[in-house]
């Protein structure tokens, strides 16, 4: 019965429809075959959060920033995470021309940088280089999921103004990890007990249960209309294959907020308060 329903709807789509249904399935497949690629390469990402105070904020107070005896427009501390997601990284895989940095945009400068957590086995080291406009990283390798955290003190805005350049032999870049949403951070204020991997999570599963909810709904929809002899031939139920797309859409999301932005022993000390 079901079987039959199917050859009849499949038979009575337009040419339109068709493409839709075409394209989306090679999208799908584009994807997947991506994400198995970049499993046999490598592809370091990076991601950053900042904090800022500005000298503006301290105006008719006694509060001064500075570094030395000169007064700084604003001091912001971020927070730099590097790691590599494929093949083993090496160093003979990074162009000598154009190297691994951390470069900051604009007039500002890089005033200082403390190592967070990095394994000495990977041979990690860091310089700041004369102008203080970038941080130069140097490394032996970085296998899958190991990578480096670093406290960064200069004077940008945030964290918009830093950036992580350097030039693979592979040809791919250096991709940049942004969040989602901005709703954690507005979640911590009134559940700050929580942490953002656990708020990411909790997300994460709200949505892969809307979708379960919404798909369950558009099946129970189709046999509940098939028992009663609603669904014509010519006239395939749209509402329902609506229903049953918009709900993988967010079991997909759900899935992508439950995964970690970054490898769990950079995670931890990345959010860490020290």
């Amino acid at each position: 019965m079901v079987f039959d329903r199917i050859i009849d709807f499949l038979s009575n789509l337009t040419l339109s429809e068709i493409i839709s249904y075409i394209v989306g399935i090679v999208g799908i497949l584009i994807t997947y075959v991506g994400y198995l690629r970049s499993k046999r390469t490598q592809k370091p990402k990076y991601y950053i959060r900042s904090i800022s105070l500005k000298s503006e904020e301290f105006k008719n107070t006694n509060i001064d920033i500075k570094k030395g005896d000169r007064s700084l427009p604003n001091l912001t501390i971020s927070r730099v995470a590097l790691w590599n997601t494929g093949l083993t990284l090496n160093r003979k895989d990074i162009a000598q021309l154009d190297p691994i940095r951390v470069e900051i945009s604009g007039e500002s400068e890089i005033l200082d940088v403390q190592s967070l957590y990095s394994k000495n086995q990977n041979g990690i080291k860091w310089v700041i280089e004369k102008d203080h406009k970038s941080i130069r990283i140097n490394l032996d390798y970085l296998s899958n999921n190991q990578g480096i955290v670093l406290k960064v003190f200069h004077t940008g805005n945030d964290s918009s103004d830093l950036t992580i350049k350097g030039s693979l032999k592979n040809g791919l870049n250096i991709s940049r990890v942004y969040p989602m949403f901005n709703i954690f951070r507005f979640l911590r204020r009134y559940a700050h007990v929580l942490t953002v991997s656990v708020l990411r999570k909790l997300y994460g599963i709200a949505f892969i249960v809307l979708g379960l909810i919404s798909v369950v709904a558009s099946i129970y929809k189709y046999y509940q209309s098939t028992a009663s002899e609603q669904i014509q031939v010519n006239n395939p139920n749209d509402t329902i294959i609506i229903l049953v797309l918009y709900g993988i859409l967010l079991i997909l999301m759900g899935v992508k907020f439950c995964r970690r932005i970054m490898p769990a022993n950079l995670e931890s000390v990345f959010y860490s308060e020290r």
